[in-house]
């Protein structure tokens, strides 16, 4: 099995990661997973009404972001991964990826507004 690449772009609100997820997926012609149009889709599905509820909906974002990007991985797609990733929480998930299949990431910290 080829070793697949994820470019995971990272970094504080309003830095610029979506937009350079996205100028980078076209450029790269790479499939592009971001966690805020993965939220926003459950949010429109299953409604919003306050932080905590935000603050669950996130860690179920995070759990599909990770979930589809195994599914990718394991079909030999490159791929970026766009999202604020927690160290306390990112781990976990990413050893657990990386211990399942042969990748390669690349992280990108986004700290400016483009």
């Amino acid at each position: 099995m080829k070793s697949v690449t994820v470019i995971a772009i990272t970094g504080h609100p309003a830095t610029g990661k979506t937009s350079l997820a996205k100028s980078l997926s076209r450029v790269l012609h790479l499939p592009l997973l971001d966690k805020d149009s993965i939220k926003e889709t459950l949010a429109d599905v299953l409604g919003w009404s306050d932080y905590a509820w935000s603050r669950k909906l996130s860690r179920a974002t995070m759990s599909l972001l990770y979930m589809l990007s195994e599914r990718l991985a394991s079909s030999g797609v490159d791929h970026i991964l766009e999202a604020n990733f927690d160290p306390q929480y990112a781990d976990v998930h990413w050893h657990r990826l990386v211990s399942r299949n042969p990748i390669r990431v690349i992280q990108v910290l986004s700290l400016i507004h483009i």
